[in-house]
């Protein structure tokens, strides 16, 4: 019965053993950071799992924030201007940038720049950029599907400067 055991574990070992993927792995130390936060960058990813890569490109995921640019951005900023839960919206372009102008409950105004897009289906949001690096995603977003502008939390009674 010891012989079968020991026999049963040497199995267990030789068949979990890795040997075989072994020179498939990367050292740690050949990864090279390319950005002060500590990102690597795609092309040292894709070397070892291309065919992830090539699963992943072009999906919902992929896509889910891009630049906004004349490809990316999927709403009217052809002048349009609605009014939502009373905040007024003005929807245009300057050159290649897509710009929104919003007038808030409390009558104040801001102009902003949208610097990417957040989604593409069924809705797609847009990100603005903040101080010190912060971004924050408009309340009014578009819907993909009926193409038209409207908001995710209609009713909410939010504070302009929130």
């Amino acid at each position: 019965m010891k012989l079968l055991s020991l026999l049963g574990m040497i199995l267990l070992f030789v068949s979990c053993s890795n040997r075989s993927k072994k020179e498939s792995y990367v050292d740690s130390q050949t990864i090279k950071s390319i950005h002060k936060d500590g990102y690597v960058g795609n092309a040292q990813c894709v070397s070892c799992h291309q065919e992830t890569v090539e699963t992943w490109t072009g999906s919902d995921h992929d896509l889910a924030m891009q630049v906004a640019n004349e490809e990316t951005v999927l709403g009217n900023f052809k002048d349009v201007q609605i009014t939502l839960d009373g905040i007024a919206y003005f929807f245009t372009r300057k050159e290649s940038d897509f710009i929104v102008h919003i007038t808030e409950i409390d009558g104040s105004k801001n102009e902003y720049k949208i610097s990417y897009t957040f989604g593409i289906q069924p809705l797609q949001q847009y990100l603005i950029d903040f101080d010190n690096g912060k971004k924050q995603v408009l309340r009014v977003t578009w819907d993909a599907v009926k193409e038209q502008w409207y908001h995710q939390y209609s009713g909410d009674a939010i504070d302009p400067h929130d």
